[in-house]
């Protein structure tokens, strides 16, 4: 039945790529992208885990590969119901304005991502307290490159250029120097988009396949990659260049990847139990991030979190991997038992609609598109918060900036 259901991922995979590949527009549609994402970093780490399916629960990779089937069809059926463009806020802003609150974001953000780099040596990796606070604020940077982007894709500027460069100067060092995935893939989307927007022009579909397969090989060597660039010792260029991004992945093909392990033992525990959350874990994610215990006291946070027992843990005494993720396939069952794929069918409903109303010219919808689509993406191979819990950040940081700018009839 294993290999039944990987053949039928596969399939429908490859489905998604193929459907997007066969017209332009569709490569920046959430089912293409969201498909490449299973393809290239699910899918591999499942074949891995194939090879060796008795050290898991009876039958427990069998549901993993059919819940990730559920929610790879979600993509899809989200994105075919939705009919309507997103028609709120259909707004005029005054240009200036809009400049001068992307300026102030986008320095508001460079701050704290300066403070964080400053900090990253003396927390050891081990982020918490202050530092956190800072990654939450630095967030601001991506709001004023987003916001740049598209007022620079009406009317460039050289004040629109000049935050553009600053903005993406810092995504760079954050991309080469500490090997942040998110930051590489919210930087070419930003551009991605921008570029469709004011030509309609996209690369060549065999470039788009071949920064798929280089993406694939890299993604999964980022390990090596952090090592080598985060390393004290000299010759960081020589250790790039040793890296056997070919060969990390045949071994993910051949013995899997923590996280959908993680995902497989988390599904058997909680089918086992039957103690789905029913959605309180994105009430708890809410505490953790936008309630701060330095203001409340942290046994007052801590309390007003709703109890979730690890399962995992307490039925198979399995423990994830430091740095390793559960997915959002995984927090996606844990919610809804298999009903749970219907995350998945939200979120692309909502990007199916952000980018109709963005291809028509729609301002705010352009600007929360490029901020919300890596969440989107994250949303699979984090948790399903990493989409569902950017709104309240984007009311309190993009919302003044906006209604800022608004023009009043």
């Amino acid at each position: 039945m294993t290999y039944v259901l990987l053949v039928l991922l596969t399939s429908v995979c490859g489905g998604l790529l193929t459907w997007g590949l066969q017209k332009k527009q569709r490569m920046l549609h959430y089912p293409f992208l969201s498909g490449a994402v299973f393809a290239g970093w699910v899918l591999p780490q499942l074949l891995g885990l194939s090879a060796n399916p008795d050290n898991f629960p009876h039958e427990a990779l069998d549901k993993t590969i059919f819940m990730t089937l559920l929610c790879v069809g979600s993509c899809y059926i989200g994105h075919y119901l939705n009919k309507k463009p997103f028609s709120k806020f259909h707004w005029s802003f005054n240009r200036k304005r809009l400049l001068i609150a992307a300026t102030l974001l986008s320095l508001g953000g460079s701050y704290f991502f300066y403070r964080v780099s400053a900090l990253a040596d003396e927390t050891a990796g081990l982020w918490t307290g202050i530092i956190t606070i800072f990654v939450f604020l630095s967030s601001l940077l991506s709001i004023g490159l987003a916001l740049s982007l598209a007022i620079h894709i009406r009317q460039p500027s050289r004040w629109s250029t000049v935050i553009i460069i600053f903005d993406v100067a810092f995504y760079l060092h954050r991309i080469i120097f500490w090997g942040r995935r998110r930051f590489l893939v919210e930087l070419v989307l930003m551009i991605g988009l921008a570029l469709w927007f004011r030509y309609r022009k996209l690369p060549p579909r065999l470039m788009v396949i071949a920064a798929l397969i280089a993406g694939a090989l890299w993604i999964n060597s980022i390990g090596d990659y952090r090592a080598a660039v985060m390393s004290d010792t000299p010759g960081k260029v020589n250790a790039i260049n040793q890296i056997d991004f070919v060969g990390n992945l045949q071994n993910l093909l051949t013995e899997g990847g923590h996280e959908m392990a993680n995902a497989t033992y988390n599904i058997a525990a909680f089918d086992s139990r039957g103690n789905f959350d029913l959605g309180v874990s994105h009430w708890n994610r809410f505490v953790h991030l936008y309630i701060p215990g330095q203001l409340i006291g942290f046994d007052t946070k801590e309390s007003i979190k709703i109890q979730i027992n690890d399962s995992a843990s307490e039925l198979f005494y399995h423990e994830a991997h430091t740095g390793s993720t559960a997915t959002g396939i995984s927090d996606s069952f844990q919610s809804f038992w298999y009903f749970g794929a219907i995350k998945f069918l939200i979120i692309s409903y909502i990007m199916r609609s952000f980018f109709r109303a963005a291809n028509q010219g729609h301002f705010l919808a352009q600007v929360l598109l490029m901020l919300v689509f890596p969440g989107s993406l994250e949303a699979i191979t984090h948790n399903t918060d990493r989409f569902f819990m950017l709104w309240p950040r984007l009311i309190v940081f993009l919302g003044p900036a906006i209604l800022y700018s608004k023009v009043k009839c």
